[in-house]
């Protein structure tokens, strides 16, 4: 199904599976939301800001939405969140990583060199994440809520036990910048994107490179899996291509990556 067409550039696009609903970013600050169920049903949400970032994210649920938002000059940034008709304000810095939990209680997003954990519901911060060396690109929930998956400039993609803050698995995921990362829908999986213009797939709890694919364009802007884990939608500049996730492993292809 087309969308309806928008008076300014789309910048981002999440999908809210519990609702079967579309949400966009366009490049004003609005977010649209088309329901695929009811075409007709069409609502719009827009900061009361003058200017606007580019990142969003909303729950799989659709309750809860964080808009990466700013004030006329520049000098103050803030992630809007809105749950319901409550509206809430974060002071951050320039935003690049956003993303709720499944059950979408709680939001992550970059801040410095570091992660933060917010309540979704209370407003508070729950946990801090501190390890890459650099600016964080890209935060992703595991399926079932337990761990947290970053990728950074540093090169580095890490996954997180981000309740107790327990590090549990980091690699050198790209030789320069890794930008975006994605769980399978199982859990088992991680697919990075980086500088190099390569997508790797990694079986994390075994510490082992699966996969290696090179990418046809670049940059790449977001990066998902299908429910079924078995392709990887991947958006390069401003194409959507479709990519087979299947893991092709030989004996001796199990050994660790990027040592």
């Amino acid at each position: 199904r087309e969308l309806p067409d928008s008076s300014e550039e789309w910048r981002s696009v999440r999908y809210a599976r519990a609702i079967n609903t579309v949400f966009a970013l366009d490049r004003a600050g609005q977010v649209f939301s088309w329901s695929l169920t009811d075409p007709v049903r069409i609502s719009v949400w827009k900061s009361n800001e003058d200017r606007h970032g580019v990142q969003f994210d909303v729950s799989p649920t659709g309750e809860n939405l964080v808009l990466d938002v700013r004030n006329q000059d520049g000098s103050v940034r803030n992630l809007e969140f809105r749950h319901g008709t409550t509206t809430t304000r974060f002071p951050c810095n320039v935003v690049f990583a956003l993303a709720h939990s499944p059950d979408g209680r709680f939001f992550a997003s970059n801040y410095e060199k570091n992660i933060r954990v917010i309540d979704a519901v209370t407003g508070t911060l729950v946990q801090t994440l501190v390890g890459h060396r650099t600016t964080i690109n890209d935060v992703k929930f595991s399926p079932d809520g337990i761990h947290l998956a970053s990728v950074s400039a540093d090169r580095a993609v890490k996954v997180w036990n981000w309740r107790t803050g327990r590090l549990v698995w980091s690699e050198l995921a790209h030789p320069n910048s890794s930008h975006h990362v994605a769980f399978s829908p199982d859990g088992e999986t991680l697919a990075t994107t980086g500088a190099d213009n390569m997508l790797r797939l990694w079986r994390w709890k075994l510490g082992a490179a699966v996969l290696e694919l090179p990418l046809v364009d670049w940059p790449t802007r977001q990066l998902e899996f299908s429910n079924d884990g078995k392709r990887i939608v991947v958006i390069e500049r401003d194409q959507a291509r479709i990519y087979d996730s299947s893991p092709v492993v030989d004996e001796t292809s199990q050994a660790r990556a990027h040592q």
